[in-house]
């Protein structure tokens, strides 16, 4: 493995190495490498290389970064533009992803990350946080605020290894969660979206709240709950009442809504009888 200085990993990036653009090297930066002011428009994939801190600021990345099997003391990305980032089976202390005018696509996966920062993030297309990964800590607050008319955004978490998630002022087209952690605690406030999906969620186990949950005002909005134990303890403010659609297949909080069907029917706009029932019960 080679051993690089910040200067050598700034070669790399303006693509001015040729030799690393026909082969992807594997390298290992012995400095803190500040990569500012400058636009990337090739594709670059990092491999199984070692970083120390690694920090971007004020960069365009027209291509795709991705950092594969690789080491680091902290990665992160600031007031910046790309288009694809992408983090699989990543080891590091520290990645943080804020204050950024658009960054298109964000993956992670199989990584393992002591502090995940994404925050104030003005526009984006995919933030996907997978099921392999292991995060002890993770703060995602006050994204997409700029997404517009038409948002078509997706937010996809799967938090089965988190120990702590707090999701706050987050704007998106569709809001996703996989697995819920055991042992974890999570908190979703203040999120606007035209569709909200759970899938395999049990909270038997975990600490889980959402709180003030809203469907977007333009279009029709959904609520679906499948193959999932959950109860209507964990939405603070009776969140669904607010979306056109709501469906829960093969999950207890079904269960629950049948229940009470002794209350009188009463419908809001098309949700089924059943949650209106709930909704006028709990309300």
């Amino acid at each position: 493995m080679r051993a690089l200085k910040a200067k050598d990993f700034l070669k790399i990036v303006t693509g001015n190495d040729l030799e690393f653009r026909m082969t992807g090297y594997q390298f290992k930066l012995i400095e803190d490498v500040r990569v500012e002011n400058v636009t990337i428009s090739h594709d670059f994939s990092f491999a199984k290389c070692k970083f120390k801190n690694l920090h971007f600021e004020n960069v365009t990345v027209k291509g795709s970064l991705e950092f594969d099997q690789c080491h680091a003391k902290s990665i992160g990305i600031k007031n910046s533009d790309f288009t694809e980032l992408s983090m699989q089976a990543v080891r590091m202390d520290s990645f943080y992803v804020c204050g950024n005018r658009s960054i298109g696509t964000l993956k992670i996966n199989a990584s393992l990350i002591n502090d995940l920062d994404i925050s104030e993030n003005h526009r984006f297309d995919a933030l996907h946080i997978g099921c392999a990964n292991e995060i002890k800590k993770a703060l995602l607050t006050s994204n997409g605020f700029h997404n517009g008319h038409g948002d078509s955004s997706h937010v996809y978490l799967c938090p089965e290894r988190f120990c702590h998630l707090e999701i706050d002022r987050l704007n998106s087209g569709k809001l996703e969660f996989g697995t819920f952690g055991e042992f974890a605690k999570m908190r979703v406030n203040n999120v606007t979206a035209a569709e909200v999906a759970l899938q395999n969620c049990s909270n038997e186990k975990s600490d889980v709240v959402f709180t003030n949950i809203k469907p977007k005002e333009d279009g029709t909005t959904k609520f679906t709950i499948t193959n999932s134990k959950i109860g209507p303890e964990v939405f603070e403010n009776k969140e669904i009442k607010e979306f056109d659609h709501f469906s829960a297949e093969n999950s207890s909080i079904a269960e629950e809504l049948s229940m009470l069907n002794h209350i009188s029917q009463r419908k809001r706009g098309n949700l089924s009888s059943k949650l209106a029932n709930f909704l006028f019960f709990t309300w």
